[in-house]
């Protein structure tokens, strides 16, 4: 589990918010069903584990 998780920081690690291409408009449904919010969302993914 942990070298899943460190492989997947790894990976996300280059990225950029303007890089991040989401599933739409799934993505967009997920956040409204969820009450979720696009920048947090996109926060956690670039900052994960930190």
């Amino acid at each position: 589990m942990k070298e899943d998780l460190e492989y997947i920081k790894k990976k996300l690690k280059p990225y950029t918010k303007e890089e991040l291409i989401f599933n739409e408009p799934h993505f967009t449904r997920q956040l409204l069903l969820r009450e979720g919010n696009r920048d947090v969302v996109i926060n956690e993914l670039l900052d994960f584990g930190t």
